[in-house]
């Protein structure tokens, strides 16, 4: 067998084993809409924040808490969950984004991204993270408008589930 196949099996196999230690079973999700708070919700890892840059120093920020930049009135329609690589549960990854779809409901913009391809794009984040690929780019992960077809792959979203 060529080195270079060698080489592209041992890759295929590293980002299999990777991958599938990214799924997890399916657990009760728990998470609540805040009253009265700078988070907007609670999930099981700590709170959510969602505002634009400017409020972010404004906010103590705990271990587990996420703060999302709202972009959904740009030119190109955005939510960018910073520091998203430190979010390691499926589980609390479906509940942020579950989150970011109820903030959607109540404040309706132009954005409009599926709870699957979200997840699925989260995930590759995370494993691109894990696998030291881009890590500029992967530290957080952008969930704007123009990615929605790239991860509404049906093959890759019945993997996660």
């Amino acid at each position: 067998m060529k080195k270079t196949t060698r080489r592209k099996i041992a890759g295929l196999a590293a980002f299999l084993a990777l991958f599938t230690s990214y799924l997890e079973n399916e657990i009760e999700l728990d998470y609540k809409l805040l009253d009265r708070s700078k988070a907007f919700a609670s999930y099981s890892g700590g709170y959510v924040y969602i505002g634009d840059r400017t409020i972010r120093p404004s906010i103590d920020l705990e271990e587990g808490d996420v703060f999302v930049i709202d972009s959904r009135y740009d030119d190109e329609p955005d939510m960018k969950i910073c520091d998203s690589y430190l979010v390691r549960s499926k589980k609390q990854r479906r509940e942020i984004l579950e989150i970011l779809c109820l903030y959607e409901e109540c404040y309706p913009s132009q954005w409009n991204r599926t709870l699957e391809s979200m997840e699925l794009e989260w995930t590759i984040h995370n494993l691109s993270y894990d696998l030291n690929y881009e890590r500029n780019s992967s530290t957080d992960v952008d969930l704007d408008n123009k990615d929605e077809d790239k991860y509404s792959n049906k093959i890759l979203q019945k993997l996660l589930k």
